[in-house]
């Protein structure tokens, strides 16, 4: 082998044995880059501007992440709460939180907000089942679904809050309830294991009721002083009769089918 042709092959080996390092120093910086672990106490994830997008970062009760819009305000928030649990704060474009999310002693609570601020709708859980709240645009409580051991209801208030209507159930049946604008209680009707009923009354007591019951039905008409007046039912022998009493509930005076 001539001299020249020793220099161009110890050249060639020379340049692949150089190439050859740099492509593994290549691959060893790649594989550190890109390590099982970062270990920072915050990270900032940035748009094309260099402004903060989605921020990691260690808070006082333990890790957060923060989403930005455009405009560069805070719009989504995944935390923790002081009690050790999880929690999401949603805001709208404006930074206004519409959406809470939160852990509690008895499970779950969602609270949604108007672009106002006002506390609007509220979803959670209790220690007998769940409940529904919705308010108006002052915030006042307007209806109330819940469950419990028992059954389930459901509660509507007029604008300043004052029980409109009750619906239930429980172990012997159904009730509804409806009130004036005062929150006093003005029909009940309602069922048991041995009937149905229905009462209804004035701002001062009970008006009128009928009822049913194994032994048959009635009806009742009461004065504003809540003394009984007139009851139509049945006698003990099982005929119909009607009693009139004075406006004290006293002294009735029967008319009825006797034999």
């Amino acid at each position: 082998m001539k001299a020249f042709e020793r220099i161009f092959l110890y050249t060639v080996l020379a340049i692949l044995i150089f190439y050859v390092f740099l492509q593994d120093s290549n691959v060893e910086s790649q594989e550190y880059k890109l390590g099982q672990y970062i270990t920072a106490r915050s990270i900032n994830i940035v748009d094309d501007e260099g402004q903060p997008c989605i921020t990691l970062f260690a808070g006082e009760n333990g890790g957060n992440i923060s989403i930005i819009n455009k405009d560069y305000n805070f719009v989504v928030n995944v935390g923790v709460t002081k009690d050790g649990g999880g929690a999401i704060n949603i805001k709208n474009k404006e930074g206004i939180s519409v959406v809470d999310i939160w852990d509690y002693e008895f499970g779950g609570i969602m609270k949604f907000y108007s672009n106002a601020g006002v506390d609007s709708v509220n979803i959670k859980t209790t220690d007998e089942g769940g409940m529904i709240g919705t308010s108006n645009k002052d915030g006042v409580t307007g209806t109330i679904m819940a469950t419990s051991d028992k059954g389930g209801s459901v509660f509507t208030s007029n604008k300043n809050g004052a029980m409109g209507t009750a619906m239930r159930t429980d172990d012997e049946g159904g009730g509804i309830e409806t009130y004036n604008k005062d929150g006093i209680m003005g029909t009940i009707m309602g069922t048991n294991i041995e009937g149905g009923g229905m009462m209804t009354g004035n701002k001062d007591g009970i008006g009128t009721v009928m009822a049913t019951d194994k032994e048959g039905g009635l009806v009742a008409t009461y004065n504003k002083n809540d003394c009984r007046l007139v009851l139509i039912s049945q006698t003990e022998e099982g005929h119909g009769g009607i009693w009139v009493y004075d406006r004290y509930g006293e002294y009735p005076a029967f008319y009825g089918h006797e034999r």
